[in-house]
């Protein structure tokens, strides 16, 4: 008697081999259908919106680095507080983050109504309506992902602005005087909050607002990352020309979030680089000398 031939078939492959090595390091693009789709508007309306949303952010900081080489000649430095004028320096800066976080979160609420999307889609693709548990494994890969990249970016930045700082003194022109440790902690205090505040007010005005407003009037993607290079650029050009440097980290974040539509990544990323660079300039103060 002979053994009939097996009719059972291999067990159906319910997810994807997980990922491993350098392959960690590409990045899977968000679907289209799942990132946001806002309500089409004309350019010049568009542009109007974006300005308005930019000069509301940094329109005081631009008038700051502008009045500095017009009446001082050169870039504005910081330099470090003392014991008896810490607090009258430190809470102005404080209270403008505190009310920037404010006007930023304004803004995102009203290009999120006019453009008919939802909040959290500016910050994060839309989740599957039942995610499985492959899906949500991918979403924290892409994530991470999205990170590591836009971490490495602004790593990058530094490194080359502390090279360029290194051989061209006159390159870099302002930022903050930082000679010793001393000099260094103060300057950190003074920060204080505004170290991690920066990130939420920068990142979703020169990123997403700027992306959905450029993309509801179907700009090409060649202006959508010349006008968001350009800026990053201004607000940061207290730097001095070193501040070109900054490009490639602009049009770096920028395509990261038109590729996966995840600001928070982003966001976190660039905390994490103010944070550790506080570190480090504690550590090594010399490294503030080449950095401003």
């Amino acid at each position: 008697m002979t053994t009939p031939p097996s009719t059972a078939t291999a067990p159906a492959r319910t997810s994807d081999p997980p990922v491993r090595g350098w392959r960690r390091l590409l990045l899977e693009p968000t679907p289209a259908s799942a990132l946001p789709r806002s309500r089409p508007m004309p350019a010049w309306l568009a542009y109007t919106a974006l300005a308005a949303a930019y000069l509301a952010t940094f329109g005081y900081s631009l008038v700051g680095i502008v009045a500095a080489y017009l009446f001082g000649g050169t870039a504005p430095v910081t330099h470090p507080p003392t014991a008896e004028n810490f607090w009258s320096q430190a809470l102005p800066g404080w209270i403008q983050h505190a009310v920037l976080l404010l006007v930023v979160t304004a803004i995102v609420l009203l290009v999120a109504w006019r453009r008919r999307i939802r909040v959290r889609d500016l910050f994060a693709p839309e989740p599957p309506s039942a995610p499985a548990p492959e899906n949500k494994r991918r979403a924290r890969r892409q994530a991470r992902t999205v990170f590591a990249w836009a971490l490495a970016g602004m790593t990058a930045w530094m490194v080359a602005s502390s090279v360029i700082g290194q051989l061209v003194p006159a390159g870099l022109a302002g930022g903050f005087a930082i000679e010793n440790r001393s000099d260094a902690m103060w300057i950190v205090g003074l920060l204080g909050p505004t170290q991690f505040t920066t990130a939420p007010i920068e990142e979703p005005v020169v990123v997403a607002v700027l992306v959905i407003l450029l993309s509801a009037a179907h700009r090409p993607a060649a202006e959508i990352y010349t006008v968001g290079a350009i800026a990053k650029v201004a607000y940061h050009a207290y730097y001095g020309p070193v501040v070109l440097l900054l490009i490639p980290e602009a049009l770096l974040v920028l395509w990261l979030y038109r590729r996966t539509g995840r600001l928070w990544p982003v966001i976190c990323a660039h905390a994490a680089y103010n944070g550790a660079y506080s570190l480090l300039v504690i550590a090594w103060p010399p490294v503030a000398t080449y950095m401003g």
